[in-house]
Formats: C-alpha cells, sequence, structure tokens
C-alpha cells in the first residue's frame, strides 16, 4: 500500500508504536450482486493522521458479479472497497484471506454515532475473535447506547451547569460552587446522571467482553469512545487532557487520533495569542525545536516532548486557514521534526510537507467532477484560461454560510472578469437542495462536493470554510487563500486592474 520511501518510515513507526506485522499481502475475494461489470476501487488511509485516503487499486467486477484482488498491507489497516458512492470497510487482521459479500443493493445510511460505514457488507469466513467481528460488535454497542441515551445526553449538554464544569478545573468547581449554593444541587444531580451514562456504557462494554483497560485495538478503541463520552457529559478540558492524552501514541488507531485531535485543535491559535508568541517564534528561528517546546511549558505543563511534537503537528492540520499563523512558521516546525523529532512524528511530518504544498501558491490541484443541482457535471480542468475564486462550506457551518453573502457582494463585483464557484461539502444531496432552495438569490455555480469521495485530499481541505484563488494556468495564487472577510477583495481588484 505504501511506497518504499514511506515504507522507511512505516516500518519505524510500527515498530515504535507497538508490535506489529508489517508488509503482509492479503488475498480478499468477494461477490458484488448488483454490481456486474461496475468497477471497485480500493482505496486505504495513507496516514492515520490526516485521514487521507489513498487509490490503491481499481478492477472491474466479472460478468458474474465476482472479483478478485490483493493487498499488501499493515496488520490493523483499513481497507475501503468502492462501487459507485457505496463504501464497504474492514480492518485487516490476522487472516490473510477475506470473502466478502458486497451486495449494493442491501446498502444503508451509516448509524449516525458510529465511527465506520459498514453498508450491510457481510464477511463470509472470519474467526470469531477476528478485529472485524470485535469491531462490528463494538460500533453497535456505540451506536445503540447513544441512540438509547442520547435524549439524556443531550438534556445534560444543554444544561448551563455542565457549560460551568467545562469552563473549570475540579478545585476550579470547588471554589466557584462555594459562590453558588443554590447551584450546587443541580451540579452533583448532573454529575451523578453523567457517571450513571458512563457506567452504562462501560456495562454493555463488558457485557461484550471488552475490557477498555487493554492495550490491544479493540480496547484502544473503546477507551478513547468512552473519553469522547466522558468529554460530552462535561468533563473539564484539561481534566480530559491529562487523563487520556498522556503516554504511548497510538498512531494506527482512529478512534485515539480524531480523540487526541480534537482536544489539541487550536494549539497553534492558543500558542499566538499567548505571551509566549515571540518566545516560541524565536527559538523556532534559531532552529532548535527543543528550546521552542520549553517556551510552551505554561501551555502543556505535564506533556512529553514527543507528545508536544505530536500536539505541534495536529495544531498543524488544525491550524493552516487561521489568519494570524504565518506559513512560514508552521514551514520551519515541520523542517525541524523532520531532523530532530520522534520517529513517529517524522513520518506524519513527511506527509504534511506533501500536503502542506496543495495549499501554496503555484500549486496545480487535483482536476474534480462534480454536480450542479440540475446533475450538470463540472470538471475543474474546463475552468482553465480564467480567473476562479473556489469557496467550499458546509449548510451545517454557520461562519462558512454567513461567507456565502460576503461571496455573493463579490461576485456581484468581479462576477464579469472572475469565476466563482462554491462547493457544498454536506453528506445528503438533499442538505445541498434545500440550501439553494432556501438561498434562491445564489445565481454562481455551486456544486455537491460528495460526488467525489477524494475531493479533501484534491484540494487539501482542512475544515470549512476554505478558499481557493486560481489564476488561468489553473495555479493557487495566493499561499493558503484569504476568506471574503479577510483582505480579498484588494486581490480582486487587482486581478480586475490589470
Amino acid at each position: 500500500m505504501k511506497n518504499k520511501k514511506q515504507r522507511t518510515f512505516t516500518f519505524l513507526l510500527l515498530a515504535l508504536v507497538g508490535n506489529l506485522v508489517y508488509g503482509n499481502t492479503y488475498e480478499i475475494i468477494g461477490t458484488a450482486p448488483g454490481s456486474e461489470g461496475k468497477q471497485l476501487t480500493v482505496l486505504s488511509y495513507e496516514e492515520y493522521f490526516t485521514l487521507s485516503m489513498k487509490v490503491e487499486e481499481t478492477v472491474l467486477i466479472d460478468p458474474n458479479g465476482d472479483f478478485k484482488l490483493y493487498v499488501e498491507s499493515d496488520e490493523n489497516d483499513l481497507v475501503i472497497l468502492r462501487v459507485g458512492a457505496v463504501n464497504a470497510q474492514f480492518y485487516l487482521g490476522s487472516s490473510h484471506l477475506y470473502h466478502v459479500t458486497f451486495d449494493i443493493s442491501k446498502a444503508q445510511v451509516p448509524v449516525k454515532f458510529t465511527n465506520t460505514n459498514w453498508c450491510s457488507v457481510s464477511f463470509i469466513d472470519l474467526n470469531p475473535d477476528d478485529i472485524n467481528v470485535k469491531m462490528e460488535s463494538l460500533n453497535r454497542i456505540h451506536a445503540e447506547f447513544y441512540d438509547e441515551n442520547y435524549p439524556e445526553i443531550y438534556q445534560i449538554l444543554s444544561s448551563p451547569s455542565s457549560a460551568l464544569q467545562k469552563s473549570l478545573s475540579a478545585e476550579g468547581k470547588k471554589i466557584d460552587m462555594a459562590k453558588r449554593d443554590e447551584n450546587q444541587y443541580e451540579v452533583v444531580l448532573e454529575k451523578d446522571r453523567a457517571y450513571k451514562l458512563m457506567a452504562s456504557f462501560d456495562e454493555m462494554l463488558l457485557a461484550e467482553q471488552i475490557d477498555a483497560q487493554k492495550e490491544d485495538y479493540i480496547s484502544i478503541s473503546a477507551r478513547y469512545m468512552m473519553a469522547e463520552l466522558e468529554s460530552l457529559l462535561g468533563r473539564n478540558e484539561k481534566e480530559i487532557r491529562e487523563k487520556y492524552c498522556q503516554g504511548k501514541l497510538y498512531l494506527t488507531n482512529l478512534e485515539f487520533i480524531s480523540f487526541y485531535k480534537s482536544h489539541y485543535r487550536n494549539v497553534f491559535e492558543e500558542i499566538y495569542l499567548s505571551d509566549n508568541r515571540n518566545q516560541f517564534v524565536n527559538q523556532l528561528y534559531k532552529l532548535q525545536l527543543d528550546s521552542a517546546i520549553m517556551e510552551l511549558k505554561p501551555l502543556f505543563p505535564k506533556d512529553k516532548v514527543k507528545n508536544i511534537e505530536f500536539i505541534l503537528l495536529a495544531g498543524i492540520e488544525n491550524g493552516l486557514n487561521l489568519p494570524n499563523i504565518p506559513s512560514r512558521d508552521v514551514t520551519v516546525v515541520l523542517e525541524l521534526i523532520l531532523r530532530e523529532g520522534m520517529a513517529e512524528n517524522k513520518f506524519i511530518a513527511t506527509n504534511f510537507r506533501r500536503d502542506f504544498a496543495k495549499g501554496m501558491k503555484g500549486y496545480v490541484p487535483e482536476n474534480f467532477l462534480l454536480l450542479d443541482l440540475d446533475d450538470e457535471r463540472h470538471e475543474l480542468e474546463s475552468w482553465r484560461g480564467q480567473f476562479v475564486y473556489i469557496s467550499v462550506f458546509s449548510s451545517w457551518n454557520t461562519e462558512s454560510c454567513g461567507h456565502q453573502e460576503k461571496v455573493k457582494e463579490l461576485e456581484r463585483k468581479f462576477g464579469n472578469q472572475i469565476k466563482f464557484v462554491s462547493i457544498c461539502m454536506d453528506e445528503d444531496w438533499s442538505s445541498f437542495q434545500d440550501f439553494l432552495i432556501e438561498h434562491r438569490t445564489y445565481n454562481w455555480l455551486f456544486l455537491f462536493g460528495n460526488g467525489d469521495k477524494l475531493l479533501k485530499e484534491k484540494l487539501n481541505l482542512v475544515t470549512v470554510p476554505q478558499y481557493l484563488l486560481l489564476n488561468p494556468n489553473g495555479e493557487i495564487m495566493l499561499d493558503y487563500t484569504f476568506s471574503p472577510e479577510e483582505g480579498i477583495t484588494d486581490t480582486l481588484k487587482k486581478i480586475v486592474k490589470n
């Protein structure tokens, strides 16, 4: 699955992260009723940290509905089989031969709260202790728990005392509650309800013989599902970090990565808004990563150097579009980690440096083909020869929706000379449709982004909203293009004037 250069890093990574088997060849034999003659695409997560998908192979399903392929990968890697827009995915475990049935007619929308899209794919020859059986059981427990308890979870989540708990450390809570005797009973009651919910989830896990305290892949997944639940139910952010974000880095576990990044997502913003900014930057440009990290001690007093490198990488992924973070600082951090960092962090930084270039001036994004509301096809390459301003948004994201009003103003001023394109990243076509029905005055081109499952990788999308300004050669004109509210008007004026 990985090229030779990546394999060197992967070997070091896996040797450090866990004694995982490297370089296995897996045979996948399948049948796909209803998909005869269609193309089947095999994808993987090239690197879990960024969850960037990579096309590994494409095969045609024969007239009998059968297919066969070989995959070289690591144990516990996730393989995605895709026919059209339907995904089937499973983990590669101890077995080297998998028989799968991919009945596209039975594919269902994934359960809202699970981490995977199983799409009614049946696994035929898996042993009872196979990782897929366990993950399917864990996801079912996860979904059932939230389906049964979501009204109560939502009630706790939306209560004023939940906000109070999240904003205070344990000691702070004691001091604050001494001043708020009238609210103390409500907080105690809410905490009691939260503990009971946690105990209920733990009991469901134990009933399926899943112990969240162990160190195998399933247990790690369960542990970080519990961690996310604790966060949701009101545990203070700092307490969550101290309890779950210490020690070993489980870079091959999706739940761990998702949780870890969510609790350090604004690290660069914290740095650049803190009193440590100048000291941090000064040390960076002396090319001394350890010294720069020491300047962050007030932010991360208990974290080890290896973890702080990892936290910085998480901040890079989530902070590229923050206007107060110079891209040159990000570049220096990546180069220093590549030179001095831990092996697993070097592996992440290698992929980040490659992806980072995708947002930089002069890069030509990979072609995509998307549909508009009338089912007409539009290709990125068809816009060559003109300036193009691309706005990526989601209807559920208030900020990105608000920016569309700004795009409306820009299109009105510059639409005769610059092409404006907005790409909706909603999962459902109906949400895309409803958004445009609600905003009938938006008369520029809107496309449904979910029509290309690799669009995030092609455009290096790390968040919404996100923007691209392309010149007539299809090249990005600005490093991490400004949003409508961050000075893009002056750039567009210069384009029109010239």
